[in-house]
């Protein structure tokens, strides 16, 4: 299934999409740790046969990581991706713990953090549920996979300063009845809609690529 039934914002499509396409080009067993009902339910539709979708938290409340420790163990398998969207500030330690025992040296982990400009974003100002009850972000995540013995590998990020700027640019002309411009500005917006490297912890969504050098 290509869309959940809740059209999603175009910077966790673009993330949604990203993971999928790795985890099916990898093949094998795929396990989505999930923060919410809204990842679980995009996950459950995205993700194939092979795939195994465990809700780790939800807003305003703090799983018993125990129970999903044992979850992990008693699969009895070895993951070769696993998705974590995605890191929250009272799970960061615990769930990563977890997600160990599904690792492989050579599995892939794929970890969608919603960054300060995520705030702006439909799915944190207007559902029951938002993505994360307290999102990590992006550079407190991959300090800590650091320190866990992962190598990151590559960091993606989309809809930064830059393209964000040339969003609102296009709004403008649109209003100041410029349509030739705004189209101008719009297509500015998407050259730079996957962001460079300075403006990558200033986005609105990341996906943090990382490999266990040593699982503990």
């Amino acid at each position: 299934m290509w869309l959940s039934i809740a059209r999603p914002s175009l910077e966790y499509h673009y993330a949604f999409d990203h993971c999928t396409m790795i985890a099916q080009r990898r093949g094998g067993t795929v396990v989505a740790a999930a923060s919410s009902e809204f990842y679980t339910r995009e996950f459950s539709n995205r993700l194939g046969k092979e795939s195994i979708v465990i809700q780790t938290g939800s807003r305003g409340t703090v799983t018993d990581r125990a129970v999903i420790r044992d979850q992990m163990k008693q699969m009895n398998m070895k993951a070769n991706t696993v998705v974590w969207a995605e890191p929250m500030q009272e799970d960061l330690v615990s769930t990563l713990s977890a997600i160990k025992e599904v690792l492989l040296p050579e599995s892939q982990l794929l970890v969608i953090t919603s960054n300060w400009l995520a705030e702006r974003l439909p799915e944190w100002r207007g559902l029951s549920e938002a993505p994360a009850a307290s999102r990590a972000g992006q550079r407190q995540t991959a300090a800590y996979l650091y320190t866990q013995g992962f190598t990151i590998a590559a960091t993606h990020s989309y809809h930064g300063p830059v393209s964000i700027f040339w969003s609102y640019a296009s709004r403008l002309m649109g209003v100041l009845g410029r349509f030739d411009m705004a189209d101008r500005c719009r297509y500015r917006m998407r050259v730079r809609f996957l962001t460079h490297r300075w403006e990558s912890h200033l986005s609105t969504v990341s996906i943090i690529a990382a490999k266990p050098d040593l699982l503990g």
